[in-house]
C-alpha cells in the first residue's frame, strides 16, 4: 500500500512537471503596481493630468473630462463643450480644469455633484491655445498656461498675457517660484508679467526641460525630455550622472515627480517609469508594460499624500504603491515563471524558494534568482536548522547547498513538514510525509535521519506538538490524528483519530497551529482547540473577535504578535493583554498574483514577513513604511432616497439646510480616501424618534431604511485596521409628515368624516322615504289593480249590458223598419185611396197634397227620434261627434250622414228622403263642403270611418 501511493504520487508529479527547466535571471523587490482600464473609471482611454484635493480625493484630466475616485467609487464630469481635459489643479474646494480655448474649474453643489464654471474671457482673442498646465503661484492666484499664452486668474478676473516672442512651454513652480521653459528657447523666471532670462537652453544640451523640482540646499533637479538631469545651483548648471541616463535618452522623459525620502521618479513617452535613488543615482526600479504597468506612455505624474504614485498613461491609470510596505517580486514578468511558492528560508541576504516546479535560490545582493539543481519538481518546503538546509522534495527530502541539491540517503518518499521537536529530554527534528514520520538526529554536528516512526503510516500534510508531547497530524484530506511516541520516539504508542470536528460534520481537511502555545484547528470557518481536561475538542472562542474563523495558516512573530492567512487575506494580530487586535490587513488582490491558500502561505524572519504567491513573493518590512498614513476628512458625498416607483429623489448633502426625506428610506454614500484597499470599517450611529441605531460595515454606501417620521441624526467614523479614528461626519436630516398626516390634513379629514356621515345619513333617510315611497307606491298599484278589476268587471258588466240593450235596439230597430214597411203599406193604401177620391172629385188637388203632407210628415218626424236615438246608441254617439266637430250641419245633413253611413246608394237614399236622385247629388254635394272633404276622397268612407 505504502510502495504504491509513492509510486502514484511519484508518476503523476513527472507527468505534470516533465516540461521544467532550468533558468537564471535578474529581478527584485518592487512596490505593488495596480493598474485601472477604461472599462473601470467609464472614460476615454487617455488620461493627461492628476491631483489630488484637500479631502484626499483624486482627480485625472480625461480625454471625456475630468474623471474623480476615492478609491471606492469612480465619476466622470464632462465639460460643457465635451473637451479633452488637458489639465487639473486641485485647490480648497475648486478643481481647476484647462482645456482647448477654454478653462475654469469644477465645484461641489448642495447635492454633491460637480458643477463647472468657465474662466475663459470672452473680449479675448485666441491663438489656437490649450491649456496644458495649471499652477498656484505665491501670491495665491491661479495661472493657466498653454502654448502660445497664460492667464492670470486672481478670483475675480482673468487677465491674459500673450507675447509672440516669448512662448511659453512649460510652467513650473518650486520653492514660491514660478520657472518657465519656453519653446525653442531656454529657462526663465516670471516675476509678476515678465520673464527673467536664468538659462539659454544651450546650457542643458539644447533640449527643453519637462521637470524641475526641489533638491534642497537652493538646488533644483532639471530634467530633460532627451538629454539626462541636471543640477541648477547658484546660477550655475552641472549634469547628474545616473545608471539609467541611456534609457532616459532613449525613451525621452515626459513628466516627473519626487517620492519621500530621496526617490526621483521619472516617466516616460515610450517605457514606463524609473525611479532613481536621489543620494546615489542608482536605480531603484522599473514599470512599463513588460512588469505590470498598464502603459508605457507616461502623460502625467502624482505623488499623493500616502506617497503612492499615481500615473495618468496614455492608454488608463497605474497606482504604484510606494507608500505601502508591502513590495512583490514578481517572476513571470521577466519570463521566468517559478510557479506556485509553498515555502521560504531566508539565508543572510539570500532566499531558498520552495515551489511546485522546482527550488530556487535567490540572490538579493546580486538580485539574481537561480534554479537549484536536482530539484524539479513539487517542493513542499525549504527550512534551515543550525545552519542546515532542508528541503521537502515530492521524491525525498533534499539537503541543499548554494545553487545545488543532494537527496539525503534513506529519504526515498516525499517530505511534507519539518520541525523541532522536544520530548522526554531529547530534541530532534521530526519530519512528516507521505507515509507517516521520520525522526533526524544530530550526529557529528549534522542532522540525519535516524530512521522512521513505526506503527503509522498516514500522509500527513502538516503538524503540531502539544506542551505534553503529542502530536497532531493533519491528514492529506481529511480528518486529524492525536498521537503519543514511545520514549525512544520509535513507535507510536496511542492513536485517536477525529474526521470531524462539529457534530454532523463530514470529514475534510484540517489545519492545525499553535497560538501562544495552544493548539488550535481550523475547521470549515470555525476555530477549535483541544481541552486536556476532559480530552475532547471543543469551540474556541478566546482569540477576539476580529480574529478570523477560517485561517489557513499562522506565522508567528514573536508572543505578542502573528500573522493569519484566511480566504481573502494576510493580516497581522498584536495581543494587546487579553484579545487578538488586527493591526495591518493586506488582500490578496492587491498583489495581483494568486495567493497558495492549501496551506502554509507565509514566512517570518526578523522584521521581514513574506507571503507565498503564484510566481512571486511577497514582503512586508515593519517599522519600514514611509511615513504616517495620512488622514483626511470624511465626507458625505451624496445621499438619495428612492420614492414610490422607483424614483430616486436627490437631498443635500449639507445637514444646514436641513435636509427633508419624503420617503421611509435614505442612501448615504461615504467618501474617505482609501487606495491601497486598505480594510476601513465604517461605524454609524442612527438617532432619532427616541430610538438609536448602530452598526459596522466595509461598504461606504449605508442604507437605511423603515424611518418613522420625525428628526434624525447621523454620526459615522472611519476607522483604520486597528481601530484608528481616521475621520468623523456627522448629517441630519428629517422625514417630513406628508400633507396627508398633517394637522390641517385630519381637521380636513374631520370635516370630510361629518360630511360623509351628514351625507350617509342623508342617503339613508332619502333612501327610507324612497322605500315608502316604494312601498305606498307599490300599495296604491294594488289598490289601483283590484280598482282596474273591479272597473274591469263593471266594464264586463256595463258590456253585457250594453249588448243586451243593443239586442233590444236591435230588435226596435227591426220592429221600426217593420213599422215602417206597414205604415208604407198602409200609407200606399191611403194614397190609393186619396187618389181614388180625387178621380171622382171629391178632393180638390189642394186637400190632396194636404193631406198627403201632412202623413208623411208625421210618419218621418216620429220615425227619425226613433232611428236617431237608437242609430246613436249603436255607432258610438255619431250624431254627437259630428255636431260637435261640424256644427254647422243641419238635421236633414245629419240624416244624410247616418245613411251614408249605412252605405246606401244614391236611389235608397232618395226613396228614404223623397228626394229625386239630382236632389239627392245636390245634397252630398253640399255636405261635402260642410264637411271640407276633397273631391277625391269618397264621403261614405269618410263617414263609415269616423269615430
Amino acid at each position: 500500500m505504502k510502495n504504491s501511493l509513492k509510486h502514484i504520487l511519484i508518476t503523476l508529479f513527472l507527468l505534470c512537471h516533465a516540461g521544467v527547466l532550468a533558468f537564471s535571471g535578474t529581478i527584485d523587490f518592487m512596490p505593488i503596481v495596480s493598474n485601472y482600464s477604461q472599462s473601470s473609471y467609464d472614460g476615454g482611454l487617455q488620461n493627461w493630468s492628476v491631483t489630488q484635493s484637500a479631502s484626499g480625493q483624486l482627480f485625472f484630466g480625461n480625454q471625456k473630462g475630468v474623471l474623480s475616485f476615492d478609491g471606492y467609487r469612480w465619476n466622470c464630469h464632462t465639460l460643457p463643450s465635451h473637451s479633452i481635459a488637458r489639465s487639473v489643479l486641485a485647490d480648497g474646494d475648486r478643481i481647476y480644469v484647462g482645456a482647448y480655448t477654454d478653462f475654469g474649474f469644477f465645484e461641489r453643489n448642495h447635492l454633491g455633484q460637480y458643477e463647472y464654471t468657465s474662466l475663459w474671457p470672452n473680449d479675448y482673442k485666441a491663438h489656437n491655445d490649450e491649456i496644458w498646465e495649471i499652477v498656484k503661484a505665491p501670491n495665491g492666484h491661479i495661472y493657466f498656461q498653454s502654448f502660445c499664452s497664460w492667464f492670470d486668474y486672481d478670483g475675480r478676473k482673468v487677465v491674459s498675457h500673450y507675447d509672440q516672442n516669448r512662448l511659453p512651454l512649460h510652467f513650473f513652480k518650486v520653492n514660491n517660484r514660478i520657472y518657465v521653459q519656453m519653446v525653442n528657447d531656454g529657462l526663465f523666471l516670471l516675476q509678476g508679467s515678465r520673464y527673467i532670462p536664468l538659462l539659454p537652453r544651450t546650457a542643458y544640451g539644447n533640449d527643453d526641460i519637462v521637470g524641475l523640482l526641489s533638491a534642497g540646499q537652493d538646488k533644483l533637479l532639471a530634467v530633460t525630455s532627451k538629454n539626462g538631469i541636471y543640477i541648477y545651483k547658484g546660477g550655475k548648471i552641472s549634469r547628474w550622472t545616473t545608471d539609467i541616463d541611456q534609457d532616459l535618452q532613449n525613451y525621452q522623459v515626459n513628466k516627473t515627480t519626487l517620492l519621500a525620502p530621496a526617490t526621483l521618479v521619472l516617466g516616460t513617452i515610450l517605457n514606463g517609469i524609473y525611479a532613481i535613488d536621489l543620494k546615489t543615482g542608482r536605480r531603484l526600479w522599473h514599470y512599463n508594460m513588460a512588469n505590470s504597468l498598464k502603459n508605457n506612455t507616461v502623460l502625467g505624474l502624482l505623488t499623493d499624500r500616502n506617497n503612492n504614485v499615481w500615473a495618468a498613461l496614455d492608454n488608463g491609470i497605474s497606482i504604484i504603491h510606494s507608500g505601502f510596505p508591502v513590495t512583490v517580486m514578481r517572476t513571470d514578468r521577466q519570463r521566468l515563471p517559478i510557479g506556485m511558492v509553498y515555502g521560504l528560508c531566508e539565508d543572510g541576504s539570500n532566499l531558498y524558494i520552495a515551489t511546485n516546479q522546482s527550488l530556487w535560490h535567490y540572490m538579493g545582493d546580486r538580485k539574481e534568482i537561480r534554479q537549484v539543481r536536482n530539484s524539479n519538481g513539487q517542493n513542499w518546503y525549504v527550512t534551515s536548522y543550525d545552519r542546515q538546509i532542508f528541503a521537502g522534495h515530492n521524491l525525498s527530502t533534499l539537503s541543499v547547498t548554494g545553487d545545488a541539491a543532494t537527496p539525503i540517503p534513506a529519504t526515498t518518499e516525499g517530505s511534507t513538514t519539518l520541525k523541532r521537536y522536544h520530548a522526554n529530554g531529547q530534541e530532534v527534528l521530526l519530519e512528516a510525509g507521505y507515509s507517516g514520520f521520520r525522526v533526524y538526529r544530530k550526529q557529528d554536528q549534522v542532522w540525519k535521519p535516524t530512521g522512521h516512526i513505526e506503527g503509522f503510516q498516514a500522509p500527513i500534510v502538516e503538524f503540531e506538538t502539544d506542551n505534553g508531547g503529542s502530536i497532531w497530524a493533519a491528514h492529506f484530506s481529511k480528518g486529524i490524528y492525536k498521537l503519543d511516541l514511545s520514549p525512544d520516539l520509535t513507535k507510536v504508542v496511542r492513536q485517536k483519530y477525529y474526521g470531524a470536528l462539529s457534530k454532523g460534520g463530514i470529514p475534510s481537511l484540517i489545519h492545525v497551529m499553535k497560538i501562544r502555545g495552544r493548539i488550535v484547528f481550523s475547521y470549515q470557518g470555525q476555530l477549535y482547540t483541544y481541552d486536556d481536561l476532559h480530552d475532547r475538542i471543543v469551540p474556541y472562542k478566546s482569540l477576539g473577535p476580529s480574529f478570523p474563523r477560517n485561517i489557513i495558516s499562522i506565522a508567528t512573530v514573536d508572543n505578542e504578535r502573528l500573522w493569519t492567512a484566511d480566504a481573502n487575506a494576510y493580516a497581522l494580530f498584536r495581543h494587546d493583554g487579553k484579545h487578538y487586535r488586527r493591526v495591518v490587513s493586506i488582500p490578496y488582490k492587491m498583489f495581483g498574483l494568486e495567493v497558495n491558500s492549501n496551506g502554509i502561505s507565509q514566512y517570518v524572519s526578523g522584521r521581514n514577513t513574506y507571503f507565498f504567491l503564484n510566481n512571486g513573493i511577497g514582503r512586508y518590512q515593519m517599522g519600514n513604511k514611509s511615513g504616517k498614513t495620512a488622514k483626511f476628512p470624511l465626507t458625505i458625498a451624496q445621499v438619495s432616497s428612492m420614492r414610490s416607483y422607483n424614483q430616486t429623489e436627490n437631498i443635500s448633502c449639507e445637514s444646514s439646510e436641513k435636509p427633508k426625506i419624503h420617503a421611509d428610506n435614505i442612501r448615504i454614500v461615504l467618501s474617505y480616501p482609501n487606495y491601497d484597499n486598505q480594510l476601513i470599517t465604517f461605524s454609524y450611529k442612527l438617532k432619532g424618534r427616541g430610538k438609536e441605531v448602530s452598526s459596522r460595515q466595509d461598504n461606504p454606501v449605508v442604507s437605511l431604511n423603515s424611518l418613522s417620521y420625525g428628526n434624525y441624526d447621523f454620526e459615522v467614523v472611519a476607522l483604520s485596521v486597528d481601530g484608528e479614528v481616521l475621520g468623523k461626519a456627522t448629517y441630519q436630516f428629517e422625514r417630513v409628515v406628508p400633507l396627508y398626516l398633517s394637522i390641517w390634513a385630519f381637521l380636513l379629514y374631520a370635516v370630510l368624516c361629518f360630511l360623509m356621515i351628514r351625507q350617509y345619513i342623508n342617503w339613508r333617510t332619502r333612501k327610507i322615504i324612497r322605500r315608502n315611497q316604494r312601498q305606498a307606491q307599490e300599495e296604491m298599484m294594488r289598490q289601483n289593480l283590484k280598482m282596474l278589476e273591479q272597473k274591469q268587471i263593471i266594464a264586463a258588466q256595463q258590456k253585457i249590458i250594453m249588448e243586451n240593450e243593443l239586442t233590444t235596439k236591435s230588435k226596435e230597430l227591426a220592429s221600426m223598419a217593420f213599422k215602417v214597411a206597414v205604415q208604407k203599406n198602409n200609407s200606399d193604401i191611403l194614397r190609393e185611396e186619396l187618389l181614388e177620391k180625387k178621380r171622382r172629385g171629391l178632393l180638390t188637388d189642394r186637400d190632396f197634397k194636404d193631406l198627403i203632407t201632412k202623413s208623411d210628415a208625421e210618419d218621418s218626424e216620429e220615425l227619425w227620434d226613433i232611428f236617431q236615438q237608437n242609430f246613436d246608441l249603436i255607432h258610438q254617439n255619431f250624431f254627437r261627434k259630428l255636431r260637435s266637430r261640424y256644427p254647422t250641419l243641419t238635421p236633414t245633413d245629419l240624416k244624410f250622414c247616418a245613411l251614408l253611413r249605412l252605405n246606401l246608394n244614391t236611389k235608397e237614399i232618395a226613396k228614404h228622403t223623397n228626394l229625386t236622385i239630382r236632389g239627392v247629388e245636390g245634397a252630398r254635394y253640399r255636405l261635402r263642403k260642410k264637411l271640407g272633404i276633397d273631391n277625391k276622397l269618397s264621403l261614405t268612407d269618410f263617414l263609415i270611418d269616423l269615430k
